[in-house]
This record gives C-alpha cells, sequence and structure tokens, in this order.
C-alpha cells in the first residue's frame, strides 16, 4: 500500500491510502468504493481511496500528538487482516 503525506500534516489526519491498480480490495475499501484518482510510484500504478480509520472508521479519533503513520497503517493493516 502507499499513503500519501496530507498538506498539513501532522495537524491534518491522514486521508488517502493506495492500494495496487486493479486490486480486489478496492471495491470492498471501507465506505465503498471512492477512486480518489491514480499516483505512479516505484514503477506501479496505485489507485487512491479515501479511508479515514481515525474519523468514523472504526479507530479512534484523529489526535495529531497521539496518531500518525504508525497508527494509520495500524488501522489499514487491520482492514486488510479482516478481509482475508
Amino acid at each position: 500500500m502507499i499513503v500519501p503525506v496530507p498538506d498539513g500534516y501532522p495537524a491534518a489526519m491522514i486521508d488517502l491510502a493506495g492500494l495496487p491498480a486493479g486490486s480486489p480490495l478496492l471495491p470492498v475499501v471501507r465506505g465503498g468504493p471512492n477512486n480518489q484518482g491514480a499516483v505512479e510510484a516505484d514503477g506501479r500504478q496505485w489507485q487512491l481511496a479515501s479511508y479515514h480509520p481515525h474519523n468514523g472508521g472504526g479507530g479512534p479519533p484523529w489526535d495529531a500528538t497521539r496518531h500518525g503513520f504508525d497508527t494509520y497503517f495500524g488501522e489499514l493493516v487491520s482492514w486488510l487482516a479482516r478481509l482475508n
């Protein structure tokens, strides 16, 4: 997965996550399919989806003093594990 750094981070909540283009997991992103565009990184195409684990997505509310990429990735990995 890929996660872009949002403008204003760390005060701004992390918003997007990308999975490889064509991933069968994209249609089951929590909240439904929500294509937010694509990026190319490391020679691969990634489809971005808006995912807010710290804002109604199952995780605790976003707190810039406690949450960051570590907790965001943790929530994403937990979500992906539940799908398998």
